[in-house]
């Protein structure tokens, strides 16, 4: 599998790496920006990792078969065809596309989720599309967490392995607009 010759110290060295290219682009984190925006940014930044090897998507909801599959995680209640806003695609992902398996990346984002808790819907959906039984079979998941309000502002990721969250964090801290450390 193409997907072998990544392991989990690349991967995340990858992620963190096209994360603090995104520091460069401060109105990223002074403005009201969508959560779409700043994982659209953050796919751009991520791309050039792979080499042309791996694809990295934003909301890509197809399987690997010619019948036109969409993606299902399941719940009866949630679906990745679905182009009406009621999605449970992954933000962004790394993957080979239309090939079985080739998954090594899945990327759920929020922008200033508060609270110790992870919200509930993106820990299952990193579970389950992290699952090496089930049916996305992604070798790394990543909650990843803009904060961007307040004096603190930084990029939090947690990261999910073998469909069970890690004790594996990474804080990307974001200088404030004079140019200084958060």
């Amino acid at each position: 599998m193409i997907i072998d010759k990544y392991d989990f110290a690349a991967v995340r060295k990858y992620l963190v790496g096209a994360l603090a290219q995104l520091k460069a682009e401060p109105k990223l984190f002074s403005i009201r920006i969508n959560e779409r925006t700043l994982t659209q940014r953050l796919s751009l930044k991520l791309q050039p990792f792979f080499q042309g090897v791996l694809s990295v998507d934003c909301e890509y909801n197809r399987m690997w078969d010619v019948t036109d599959v969409s993606k299902r995680l399941p719940r009866e209640e949630t679906w990745t065809d679905d182009d009406e806003g009621r999605t449970v695609f992954p933000d962004v992902i790394a993957h080979v596309r239309d090939e079985p398996f080739e998954n090594l990346l899945v990327i759920e984002a929020k922008r200033n989720h508060h609270g110790n808790q992870l919200p509930e819907k993106d820990v299952t959906k990193l579970k389950l599309f992290t699952d090496p039984k089930g049916d996305f079979q992604y070798r790394f998941g990543a909650f990843v967490n803009f904060v961007t309000e307040g004096e603190n502002k930084h990029i939090a990721v947690l990261w999910f392995l073998d469909g069970k969250k890690t004790d594996k964090k990474d804080v990307i801290p974001i200088p404030n607009e004079n140019g200084g450390a958060a």
